[in-house]
């Protein structure tokens, strides 16, 4: 009996039935109590890792209040965000499996930069003249804003539909846009990560959520100790410092920083991103 697995669907059908149908939620909450002469369901809720604490708490209140996404008007945008964030923060606390989880921390981070990169982008293609958002538009706007001497990659999507333009591909464009970039997320011994490289970072942990496992951690280990036995520093740019060269290794720079499972860089970038497209809107 795979007990963890059906721990998991339990887990989602009641979170489903909770949303969905309170009523329902409410009489499964008062069988339980009676069968089991508990005064509370809280026990249960525990041990199926759900926690709805935090549903009632102000986004604003929530990890010091970093995150507020009030500015976002269209309302179904607003709420998904807001879900997500709850549910990156349950995961930061060990609400869900009664354990802090890096890996879906940044999976709920990459859903609301993927949603603030879209809302942005509807709106930056949007024309003064019209409602609805230009696809080429979208496309001029990316072109002007892309920092590298290859061309933008706008998708094969016959829908013309700016959703269906590569995230990475809007989201280079809109921090080039905002110039925020190189803004400066973390300084740990002999790396530096700004912006971009934290929010690659979240997108690359995303994108490794269904794949982790023995395997990826042995090869992720092997990486770093090939990289441990022929590190070698650069000076930098600016010539104030000294950094490691990461030269044709950028996956191991990933590594390092997935090994230390730095919570704050994570919403730091995110905050950065957030107050940004903010300030753009106001």
């Amino acid at each position: 009996m795979d007990k963890e697995k059906y721990k998991q669907k339990i887990h989602h059908f009641v979170e489903r039935l909770r949303a969905e149908s309170p009523e329902m939620y409410a009489y499964l909450v008062e069988e339980v109590n009676r069968i089991t002469n508990h005064t509370e369901i809280s026990k249960i809720e525990h041990y199926l890792g759900l926690d709805y604490g935090l549903d009632n708490i102000p986004l604003a209140n929530l990890n010091n209040g970093e995150i507020d996404y009030s500015f976002i008007e269209v309302k179904s945008v607003r709420k998904g965000l807001e879900s997500d964030y709850r549910e990156m923060m349950r995961y930061r606390y060990g609400c869900r499996s009664h354990k802090a989880d890096f890996y879906e921390y940044c999976k709920y981070a990459h859903f609301q930069l993927e949603a603030l990169t879209n809302y942005f982008m509807e709106i930056w293609s949007t024309p003064d003249d019209s409602d609805l958002a230009n696809f080429e538009l979208a496309k001029s706007n990316i072109h002007k804003n892309w920092p590298f001497d290859s061309e933008p990659n706008y998708g094969y999507d016959n829908t013309k539909k700016i959703e269906s333009i590569p995230y990475n591909t809007k989201i280079i464009a809109i921090l080039t846009f905002f110039n925020i970039s190189k803004d400066f997320i973390s300084h740990p011994d002999y790396i530096y990560y700004n912006l971009w490289d934290v929010l690659d970072n979240i997108r690359n942990v995303r994108n490794d959520c269904s794949h982790r496992g023995e395997s990826q951690s042995l090869n992720m280990q092997n990486a770093i100790d090939d990289f441990e036995n022929s590190k070698k520093l650069k000076t930098t740019s600016t010539g104030k410092s000294q950094v490691y060269d990461f030269s044709g290794r950028t996956k191991v720079k990933y590594y390092l920083w997935l090994r230390s499972t730095p919570w704050d860089d994570v919403i730091k970038a995110l905050t950065i991103y957030v107050s940004a497209l903010k300030k753009s809107l106001d």
